[in-house]
């Protein structure tokens, strides 16, 4: 009886919080498309320079993928504020010695962006490197 009980509440609740959010996602749901002229890291995975969409699939998740479907792969996000509305529709890229690694997500006169963690990777680089990340920013289209 109290299984059938923390089922129905755990399903009410779930619902709940669904219908409650969905105005909140499709509000700040967000396809970019972006010209990436160099090799980039997301997630601890490697992609090519090209053409890629990105995609918020929920407020604290984005799939980046290629144009021709042959890479792809799904991050976690933060929302990050800024002061200011971006000046464009852009990706971020930290970047640690040669390696560009995908940071942040902005849309042009939002200042609401989204944060990419930080992966494995990108951690044990900045352990092992002196220097500070710089950032390169590449211009991306709403799609």
């Amino acid at each position: 009886m109290k299984k059938q009980a923390f089922l129905v509440l755990s399903s009410v609740s779930l619902f709940v919080v669904l219908v409650a959010g969905w105005p909140l996602y499709a509000q700040s749901s967000v396809t970019l498309k972006s010209d990436i002229p160099f090799d980039f890291v997301v997630a601890d995975r490697s992609f090519p320079a090209g053409t890629y969409t990105v995609r918020t699939l929920s407020p604290g998740v984005a799939l980046v993928q290629s144009a021709d479907y042959k890479s792809a792969g799904i991050v976690s996000t933060l929302g990050k504020k800024n002061l200011d509305p971006a000046n464009g529709t852009k990706l971020v890229f930290r970047r640690h010695g040669k390696t560009h690694f995908l940071g942040e997500i902005w849309t042009r006169g939002d200042d609401n962006g989204r944060e990419i963690l930080k992966c494995k990777a990108e951690r044990e680089m900045i352990a092992g490197m002196k220097s500070p990340e710089e950032r390169t920013s590449v211009a991306a289209k709403l799609r």
